[in-house]
């Protein structure tokens, strides 16, 4: 007995029973056919053109890289009740400008003015700031 596969109709058991040509089966939905023709034009689209070129050439085109974006980091910490209110007149301040904001924005943006200021100014302005104490759970 031989093991191939062969398309040959089973014979019936009833002779008066007809046997129907075979139609040939649709490969792919209309949909599936359209998508293909659609992704085939995008390949076309995106791939770029065959342009014979020198080797030096094709050495100077380098892909465009994008920028890694910076890692954060989230911390917390405590705050007086009245200075963090501030966040709050900060931010109206700035919608009223045209410019919405977020709590981070605005304690990243006061750190950049702190960066700025000199030696002496720093040690002045830190100098108001009243220490919190802040009690931490044993660990």
């Amino acid at each position: 007995m031989s093991m191939t596969n062969t398309t040959r109709a089973k014979p019936s058991k009833s002779p008066s029973a007809t046997v129907k040509a075979a139609t040939p089966r649709r490969s792919r939905s209309p949909r599936a056919a359209d998508l293909e023709a659609r992704q085939a034009i995008e390949m076309q689209e995106t791939r770029p053109l065959e342009t014979p070129e020198s080797p030096s050439k094709v050495a100077e085109i380098q892909p465009v890289h994008k920028p890694k974006k910076p890692k954060l980091i989230r911390h917390s910490f405590k705050i007086p009740h009245d200075e963090y209110a501030v966040f709050d007149d900060l931010k109206s301040r700035s919608l009223g400008m045209g410019l919405a904001v977020k709590k981070s924005e605005i304690v990243r943006a006061g750190l950049m003015s702190l960066n700025a200021l000199s030696d002496k100014k720093l040690v002045a302005l830190l100098g108001k700031v009243d220490k919190v104490k802040v009690a931490r759970s044993s660990e």
